[in-house]
């Protein structure tokens, strides 16, 4: 069952995060931090200034014991705030694989960013043999490859993808504006 993340289960969706991401930078970890207190004046302003205009929501997939086995979100960057909106963390616990729960979060996100008018959805990646199957998903779902650059330290490359959406009209918005987003 897909479900919007609360207060209850962020701390279990982080350390969920963590585990399948340890090579987090310190950047990329302050992500919950934010989310916790996206509606302060100076976290909007402090997400800014590292080009981020707004946190959208945030699903988890809760199993039928209530566990958390994934988690999705979406995010809007200053520079393409008004046509698209970015996957944050999209996850499923190593446990759980193999079960349909990335799939389900993925199409649950492609349709709520495709209801909201935008023209784009945009997700960075990376090769990692360890995301081989996330690869596949994406170009299963028509998330096309647009650039790779290597890491810095790493072996992998980073690698940036977007699915153009069929949406009709995609509606007028500023820079500040986001249905659920940092603007109260």
């Amino acid at each position: 069952m897909i479900v919007t993340l609360n207060e209850s289960r962020v701390a279990v969706t982080e350390n969920l995060v963590r585990r399948v991401f340890p090579w987090q930078n310190p950047l990329e970890r302050m992500f919950y931090w934010a989310w916790r207190r996206r509606g302060q004046s100076s976290v909007r302003l402090l997400l800014r200034l590292v080009g981020i205009s707004a946190i959208d929501d945030t699903w988890i997939y809760l199993n039928d014991a209530g566990k958390v086995c994934g988690t999705i979100g979406l995010y809007a960057r200053t520079e393409d705030a008004a046509e698209a909106r970015w996957v944050s963390w999209f996850c499923v616990d190593p446990e759980t694989r193999g079960q349909g729960i990335g799939k389900s979060l993925l199409d649950h996100l492609i349709e709520v960013v495709r209801s909201r008018g935008y023209r784009y959805l945009r997700l960075y990646t990376g090769s990692d043999p360890d995301e081989a199957a996330a690869q596949l998903l994406y170009e299963s779902r028509g998330l096309r490859e647009t650039r790779r650059k290597p890491f810095l330290f790493v072996p992998y490359d980073k690698i940036w993808r977007e699915l153009e959406l069929d949406a009709e009209v995609v509606s007028e918005r500023t820079d500040g504006e986001s249905k659920q987003g940092l603007n109260p």
